[in-house]
Parts: structure tokens; C-alpha cells; sequence
């Protein structure tokens, strides 16, 4: 069996949960199928290994960048998704990950008459702080998630609850939303002594784990702010990656003098079994 993943995140760029779901997934899959994967990015991201290929997408160049208007993001990511469609396609089924990708799986569906599978990490309609982000770009982002949903063969929700959203904002029947809950490789987050990761950013314990992407949507920045509060000397440690220059400075100050330091997935592993919090 053939299998393309479309998603924005895959290593070397990723930023949140759904590009360490997509990354593992398509690691699983290609033990078991063979495993394209097109990605956001360009010339880095490119690679070939057993069972998996993947091939990195920049924008176009008119677009790259986004942009003085506040919906040149979105127009840029619909852009990435025409040139995911625009290759020729070999495989049995097309899967999507997230709005970002949402044309490319709608345009694959349609012009090489396979089934779609679109995986929703978040609903648009939720989201409405991205009105603030993206302007009328907002119900562009909006209305490519809704397209491709409404026309995928099965859709899959992370969550009892997401599928009860799913099923309140978009026009699906109810037979083809499924719930699977995210997952990883259990190898990469076994029980481990290992302490480099701590010593090297100088973490002792009780210490407090934040999993999750930097930005104001996740709770970040009232944890920081509580961090004033912390017994002295304790430290916090971030696992996710700003996105935007604010949240970053934001990251790196902490809260209340402690300290908090941002992690990769290979940092944060080891992590989880020792946090107090």
C-alpha cells in the first residue's frame, strides 16, 4: 500500500504536537506501507530512507514571507498545498494533518480520484483569536479546513470531545468521524536516569514541565507568571518552540526571576518522569 502524508510540521521543522504525531505516524507507516510525506519547507527537509520518502514545499515566491496584509498567511500556506497537488501522485490514499494542509489533501482527492483521510489536531471554528492573527484570512483558513473535511472518506478526531465538535460545526456524517487519540513511538519517552539534559541547563528537582507549544493559546504565559510564586532557585522547563518574536522574549524571561528554558523532543523525554509538575 502507497500512503502520502500532507502536513505543514515534519522534522527539521516542527513546532507543536501535530508535527511529533506526524513524524512518529509516518514512521510507523512505513514499516508497514510505502510512505511519502510533503511537508512546508524547502531543500532541508528533503530525504529517503526505507519505506519513506520525504519531500519539503516552499511557497511561492510572490507569496513567501506573507506579507504587509494580515491574510497574506493564509494565501501563502494555500500556495504550499497547490504545489503538494501539483506532483504527480502514487498511492493508494492521501492524508492530511491540520487546515495548513487541508487544500493539498482536497486537490490530491480530486485530480487522482483517491481517498482522503484528514486527521483535525484543532477545529477553525474554535479558534477565534486567529481573526485577530490573520484578518479575513481567518475565514479562508476557515473555509479550506471546512472543504476538505466535508469531503474526506473518514475523518479523524484526537478526541471524544473534538469529534462532538466536529460533528456541531461541519456538515459530515457521523459514520466517518472516528476518534484516535494521538501517538508516539514509546521507545522515545521510556523511563530513563539519564540526567545531561538537566545538568546541562542546570535543572534540579522539584522542578515544572510545560509540554506544549509557546504561545498565549496554551496557558504558557499565566504559568510563567505563577512561577513568581515557586520556592527560589527551582526552575521551569519549556517543551515546545515559539512562533512569534513576542512569545519568544516572553519564553526566555520567565517569571518572578526563575528561570525557564526551552527544550527539544530529545531534551524533553527524559523529562517527563522526573517533573514535580
Amino acid at each position: 500500500m502507497n500512503v502520502l502524508l500532507l502536513s505543514r510540521e515534519y522534522p527539521p521543522h516542527v513546532y507543536g504536537g501535530a508535527g511529533v504525531v506526524v513524524d512518529h505516524l509516518s514512521r510507523a507507516l512505513a514499516r508497514r506501507a510505502s510512505v511519502e510525506v510533503r511537508c512546508f519547507g524547502a531543500g532541508d527537509a528533503e530525504r529517503a530512507e526505507p519505506g519513506l520518502r520525504v519531500r519539503g514545499y516552499p511557497p511561492w515566491e510572490r507569496l513567501a514571507g506573507g506579507g504587509p496584509a494580515r491574510y497574506a498567511p493564509a494565501l501563502e500556506a494555500l500556495s504550499v498545498g497547490l504545489a503538494m497537488a501539483a506532483d504527480p501522485v502514487d498511492a493508494d490514499v492521501v492524508h492530511s494533518h491540520t487546515w495548513y494542509a487541508a487544500l493539498g489533501g482536497l486537490l490530491v482527492r480530486k485530480l487522482f480520484d483517491i481517498p482522503l483521510v484528514v486527521t483535525l489536531h484543532s477545529l477553525e471554528p474554535l479558534r477565534p483569536w486567529k481573526e485577530h492573527q490573520l484578518g479575513r484570512g481567518y475565514v479562508v483558513s476557515s473555509w479550506a479546513e471546512a472543504a476538505a473535511v466535508e469531503e474526506a472518506g473518514r475523518i479523524i478526531a484526537v478526541s471524544a470531545q473534538m469529534r462532538d465538535d466536529i460533528l456541531a460545526h461541519f456538515r459530515v456524517d457521523p459514520s466517518r468521524v472516528v476518534v484516535l487519540h494521538n501517538g508516539v513511538d514509546a521507545s522515545a519517552f521510556r523511563r530513563t536516569a539519564r540526567r545531561d539534559a538537566l545538568d546541562r541547563h542546570g535543572v534540579r528537582a522539584p522542578y515544572v514541565l510545560f509540554v506544549g507549544r509557546i504561545s498565549e493559546q496554551k496557558g504558557i504565559f499565566p504559568l510563567l507568571e505563577a512561577a513568581a510564586h515557586f520556592p527560589r532557585r527551582r526552575a521551569g522547563a519549556l517543551r515546545g518552540k515559539p512562533r512569534h518574536a513576542r512569545d519568544r522574549g516572553a519564553a526566555r524571561r520567565g517569571g518572578g526571576g526563575q528561570a525557564a528554558h526551552p527544550l527539544d523532543q530529545c531534551d524533553a523525554a527524559p523529562r517527563r518522569r522526573g517533573a514535580a509538575l
